[in-house]
């Protein structure tokens, strides 16, 4: 952006990514905002209880998340390898996924006002953000550069948005995998 801009580089950085992540994080802040400005006289009810406990879900899949990816690089023998077993084994982006669980909680509080209906437009365009433009495709972009077989296998295990099932080996497999690694097995 300095090459191309030259002197004027200040002013076109401010408006290009200064003041439009101000205005997306204002925007994405809006069920904060609301829950936190709005008078309530009610007490805490159902919607509070559901906002709590999926901000509480997202940001232990972060935390957890992001702990278990340093304990991966941290071991040399990792090098080129594609993390998939603990949080990273339901879906290759935990934190990512708790990142839209926080937002998405937050959500809730804001709805639980009675009239914060409306603020789900700030979650919604975070997780399209996280799983349409900057967050998501740049990983996997990253990701391409692995090892194809150890990608191919993340792959057909974990979603790359959204946390899922397991998908289980046949029985049969399962056991001939066990006979192998044991030596086991009818003679």
């Amino acid at each position: 952006m300095r090459r191309l801009h030259g002197d004027e580089f200040w002013i076109m950085s401010l408006f290009k990514v200064f003041l439009f992540q101000a205005a997306v994080m204002w925007v994405v802040s809006w069920p904060v905002q609301w829950a936190v400005t709005t008078p309530s006289d009610a007490d805490l009810g159902v919607l509070d209880f559901l906002g709590f406990v999926l901000w509480a879900v997202g940001l232990a899949f972060e935390a957890m998340g992001d702990l278990q990816l340093v304990e991966f690089k941290a071991n040399p023998a990792n090098a080129g390898k594609v993390l998939d077993t603990g949080l990273w084994r339901f879906t290759r982006h935990p934190n990512y996924f708790g990142d839209c669980c926080v937002w998405w909680g937050f959500w809730l509080f804001a709805s639980a006002t009675g009239n914060g209906w409306w603020t789900f437009i700030g979650p919604g365009v975070m997780t399209a953000l996280l799983l349409r433009v900057s967050g998501v495709p740049l990983l996997e972009k990253t990701l391409r550069k692995t090892d194809r077989a150890t990608r191919r296998t993340s792959r057909a295990r974990a979603s790359s948005s959204r946390c899922r099932r397991v998908r289980r080996r046949p029985r049969r497999q399962r056991w001939a995998t066990t006979v192998a690694a044991t030596g086991a097995g009818p003679e």
